[in-house]
């Protein structure tokens, strides 16, 4: 089946659950997507995150930049991304630009064409950081196994009921080694609906659902 990026304009809040240094804590994070095409993507985000008795605000423009293939068809491959990073806590406000290129690009599997059943295989390339504020650093990326386990699951969230493609990866290296995430996926708009998050003793360590989307 095909599954389309979400529409120009769609607007989606998610609450998400977290554990951090032994605490747990939610949050709501709404994007924007503003526009994507076989080669590159824009999103915008905004979040409220209240953690040790402090509150910050992060808001973040987001461009991805990859090739959607033609073999293996609608499969994807991502060159690098750039980020503008707008922290703002207890008043102070603070900005950065981080540019991720992956070398050499970084295979990630099914895209725009999902099949039930599917196998891939992401291997870990080097991922060169360019901060505004950190300067440059290059690391491994984790390489994942991943499968698409179904799509035609229908998945009910504070936002709706949906029919989702769902996936699942996992990673084969680095600290997550092991780990499992799942995210179903909206069939109609291309939008996450819901990710869980797995360690290695299959406990349950953070995950997400939609909570409104427009």
């Amino acid at each position: 089946m095909t599954l389309d990026y979400p529409e120009p304009g769609t607007v989606a809040t998610w609450r998400f659950h977290a554990e951090e240094q032994g605490q747990t804590f939610e949050f709501e994070s709404t994007s924007t997507f503003h526009s994507s095409s076989s080669t590159e993507s824009h999103v915008s985000s905004v979040q409220e995150i209240s953690f040790s008795g402090f509150t910050s605000l992060t808001e973040t423009d987001i461009r991805e930049f990859y090739e959607i293939l033609d073999d293996p068809e609608g499969h994807i491959e991502l060159d690098h991304i750039e980020t503008h990073i707008k922290n703002t806590i207890m008043g102070i406000v603070t900005e950065e630009d981080v540019t991720v290129t992956m070398n050499p690009v970084q295979y990630l599997g099914p895209a725009t064409r999902q099949c039930e059943g599917e196998t891939w295989t992401t291997p870990s390339v080097t991922a060169t950081t360019v901060s505004s504020s950190f300067g440059t650093s290059s690391a491994p990326t984790e390489s994942l196994h991943g499968l698409i386990e179904s799509i035609d699951v229908v998945k009910t969230v504070e936002a709706g009921t949906f029919t989702c493609v769902l996936r699942k990866t996992v990673s084969t290296s680095g600290d997550a080694d092991g780990w499992s995430l799942f995210t179903w996926i909206d069939r109609a708009t291309g939008v996450m609906v819901k990710w869980e998050l797995y360690d290695l003793t299959e406990t349950l360590r953070g995950d997400a659902e939609l909570v409104e989307l427009n």
